[in-house]
């Protein structure tokens, strides 16, 4: 009886002792194998799964010049490094450890914020995106003549001119500063906004067709501006996808991470804790002389690194989640 529960009880035991954590960076080997390296397979399955990876243009790009090989003799050297580190046990070391789970975490949330971007990126709100930003993906252009003076007194007396039929082209090439234009008849051709001077654009822009625009003062003197043509040319939602789906990635990104906090319980434990101060005042806290400088490296650092490392995260989602909404948005 006594050997049966100690049998049992030592059953018990091996049950229950700690099991061998997994070797991290297994891969399966699904596929043909395409090489071998130490009896150790290099499988066309895993070269898939690699090139999966890579940005959309990077995969064609590689597809097209038949590049292949370059990732074939890559995984070579990767599976060479990995089973030589795995020989040191250098999976076992503390920082190694620490640099797999920090790896493995930002690749779950990476993979979380994708699935977000590809449940709301829905081709209807993408067409909302694209009308709610129209403006960016119109452009807006303007045929126009001008006449530039240094005097105000000059260009009130063109206007003048103007208003009494006078031709416009002929008073430029008279009376204009501006050495392009001048021997052109004040002619300066198409703009876009954004390229000229506040002042001039708003006269060119809001000037009708076949109008000309009262005296403007810019930094350069006065202008009189001629409207020969506007043309307006809207890009289509298909040809600009690319930047519709990023912009629209990174809004549900950030609403999302709102959302997320705004649900959970996020306690700062470091608020509530009594300091050296407080215990020794008896609970009240003696204020401390405020310093020119204040530096926390350690806090600083941190709070820098994990700052820069979590935008970066979400830029690498939005934009690789991106990717995927446009294609679904595309089809339908």
């Amino acid at each position: 009886m006594r050997q049966i529960l100690f049998v049992i009880l030592c059953s018990f035991g091996c049950n229950t002792a700690p099991a061998e954590p997994p070797v991290p960076g297994h891969l399966e080997a699904t596929g043909e194998v395409v090489s071998t390296v130490n009896g150790e397979p290099i499988t066309q399955g895993m070269i898939d799964a690699t090139l999966a990876l890579l940005p959309e243009h990077i995969q064609k790009q590689i597809a097209a010049t038949g590049q292949q090989d370059q990732i074939t003799e890559q995984m070579v050297l990767g599976e060479l490094l990995y089973r030589e580190a795995l020989k040191r046990e250098l999976h076992k070391d503390a920082k190694v450890q620490t640099t797999i789970a920090l790896s493995a975490r930002e690749a779950l949330a990476q993979n979380l914020l994708e699935s977000i971007v590809d449940d709301r990126a829905t081709p209807e709100a993408m067409e909302k995106w694209y009308q709610d930003h129209i403006i960016q993906f119109t452009k807006s252009e303007v045929d126009v003549s001008h006449i530039l003076v240094k005097d105000k007194a000059l260009v009130e007396k063109i206007k003048t001119q103007l208003d009494g039929g006078a031709d416009f082209a002929a008073l430029a090439s008279k009376h204009s500063l501006d050495p392009g234009s001048k021997t052109k008849g004040g002619r300066l051709g198409k703009i876009q906004r954004g390229r000229t001077v506040p002042q001039f654009e708003k006269a060119a822009f809001t000037t009708p067709k076949g109008k000309y625009s009262t005296p403007v003062q810019s930094q350069f003197g006065w202008h009189i501006v001629l409207v020969h043509d506007k043309i307006s040319e809207q890009k289509a939602l298909a040809d600009v996808s690319e930047e519709i789906k990023q912009g629209l990635s990174k809004e549900i990104i950030q609403a999302y991470f709102e959302e997320i906090k705004a649900a959970a319980t996020i306690v700062d434990s470091s608020a509530d804790k009594p300091t050296e101060a407080t215990e020794a005042t008896g609970g009240k806290a003696k204020k401390a002389k405020k310093s020119k400088f204040k530096f926390k490296p350690g806090k600083k650092a941190g709070k820098k690194a994990g700052k820069k490392a979590g935008k970066k995260a979400g830029k690498k989602a939005g934009k690789k989640a991106g990717k995927k909404a446009g294609k679904k948005a595309g089809k339908q």
